[in-house]
């Protein structure tokens, strides 16, 4: 293990911000932000720093945390053979809070020097209803924001105030950049905005229309949550102090991105980032493998009792239905980029989940489930049903899903916490319905067309028997298809 920290490499002071960046958390400071320092340490271009906008109540804690220190954390990046690599990330050369000063989000929107925003709102965060795909002029916040009388709440809200000013000041292009994990994120993402610029003002949406582009993108790197264990871990000195806002993550990164921008963008071929004219192929096999295998891992490595994503992909039962699943329900309906072996990605993603020293919470892969089942599992469930192929790993997962639900102790009789915003409070009375046949009109699965299937109900319905009568291990060695080493 190399103990020393690798210094910023670059005159922070000589940076402005050409981005900015709404929702500054775990993974755009190990993802994007990552990305940025590395660009501008080799490349000296330094119009490219990051402005980071953190507009939730929840956001304060964060980001008095990285304002105490200029913006500067550190960054732990752990291979797989044990090495980890420890640097100070700079890229991040200003900050602002809405809840202290919303004004100066907005009118760094509309500052020229500003060229992209780039968002890390979560899979929810678009506002997209999932039975129809349309935006949801009807939800609370968005209401409070469409009036326009107050502090925004949403980041539709800040956006569109801040290109109304930019739109009066300067009349400058703009590039809105997802880095969410939603397919055809840039496509979901012009769709929410339109949607809203059209409800504030018709002028506004067309003037996006014309001078706003919305990039495809794909991004990849585990990166777990910090608790105060793994911060003791961690963090390391930052101007003297103990880091108060370290990240830490993998050493796999990638990141696809459609190169359609609008105003410019700094070069970040040059630190391996791929730019093409279509994202889809990349987007829907991390979707399949990375994103839908996380989601079916998720609840029966909870329920199983394990807490971590490396004990329970070492467990030989796990192993081998995640990599069954890999192989007979995702890779035969994936066209992969050219030159991508998937093969070779599926065993490469099995090693990623096995990185002890990243151990990942089995609890952030549940987390909001209802808002990541559809776009993670949506395309693999179609699929199969349309094949009229062996359904039985993804009725397990869904029968699990519930059992999560419904309960609050695993398997082994150990407590745990259900954190999932997603969920309407008519998904809670499907939930809490003794029938098993309610839960599958969950909002989340409105794309999922399960009734067409007889084999999926049947194996649904017997994954729900099995796991409240003998346990998730025992009914997972049951489904068929599947072999197993124990």
């Amino acid at each position: 293990m190399r103990d020393e920290v690798k210094a910023i490499g670059y005159e922070r002071r000589a940076v402005s911000p050409g981005i900015l960046h709404f929702g500054v958390g775990n993974f755009h400071r190990a993802h994007q932000a990552f990305y940025l320092n590395e660009y501008l340490c080799l490349t000296g271009d330094l119009q490219w720093g990051i402005c980071g906008a953190m507009i939730l109540e929840r956001d304060e804690a964060v980001y008095r945390a990285l304002k105490a220190q200029d913006g500067v954390y550190g960054i732990s990046v752990f291979g797989n053979d044990g090495e980890v690599m420890r640097r100070k990330i700079g890229s991040i050369v200003d900050l602002f809070w809405g809840g202290e000063d919303a004004d100066a989000v907005i009118s760094r929107i509309a500052d020229p020097n500003i060229k992209i925003i780039t968002l890390t709102i979560t899979e929810g965060g678009y506002n997209l209803n999932p039975k129809n795909g349309e935006f949801d002029l009807s939800a609370t916040d968005i209401l409070h924001d469409l009036q326009g009388q107050d502090v925004p709440r949403t980041v539709f809200g800040y956006i569109a105030a801040g290109l109304q000013r930019r739109r009066k000041i300067n009349d400058l292009p703009l590039t809105i950049l997802s880095c969410d994990n939603v397919p055809h994120n840039g496509d979901a993402c012009r769709k929410a905005f339109s949607a809203y610029f059209r409800a504030v003002d018709a002028d506004l949406a067309d003037w996006v229309a014309d001078r706003v582009s919305f990039p495809n993108s794909m991004v990849d790197r585990i990166t777990p949550s910090v608790s105060a264990r793994e911060r003791e871990r961690i963090a390391f000195d930052i101007a003297g102090q103990k880091d108060r806002a370290p990240v830490y993550c993998e050493e796999f990164i990638q990141w696809v991105i459609e190169d359609s921008f609008a105003a410019g963008r700094p070069a970040l071929e040059r630190v391996g980032v791929e730019f093409v004219d279509d994202v889809s192929r990349y987007e829907f096999l991390k979707l399949g493998i990375v994103n839908s295998t996380h989601q079916m891992l998720s609840f029966p490595g909870l329920l199983a009792g394990y807490r971590k994503v490396d004990e329970a992909v070492a467990d030989p039962l796990f192993h081998d239905y995640l990599t069954t699943y890999m192989i007979r329900d995702v890779l035969p309906y994936l066209a992969p980029p050219e030159g991508v072996d998937m093969s070779a990605y599926s065993a490469t993603f099995m090693r990623r989940l096995q990185n002890k020293a990243i151990s990942d919470q089995l609890a952030r892969l549940c987390f909001d489930a209802a808002n990541k089942i559809p776009r993670f599992m949506t395309p693999t469930v179609t699929q199969l049903l349309q094949a009229k192929a062996d359904t039985s790993r993804v009725a397990f997962l869904i029968a699990a899903y519930r059992s999560y639900l419904r309960g609050s102790r695993d398997d082994r009789g150990m407590p745990y916490e259900i954190d999932d915003p997603g969920l309407s409070e008519a998904d809670r009375k499907r939930v809490a319905d003794d029938d098993p046949l309610a839960f599958l009109a969950l909002n989340c699965f409105a794309g999922m067309p399960f009734d067409s299937s007889d084999s999926f109900v049947n194996n649904y319905l017997q994954s729900c028997v099995g796991i409240a009568s003998a346990g998730i291990r025992k009914t997972l060695r049951e489904i068929r298809g599947c072999y197993y080493a124990n």
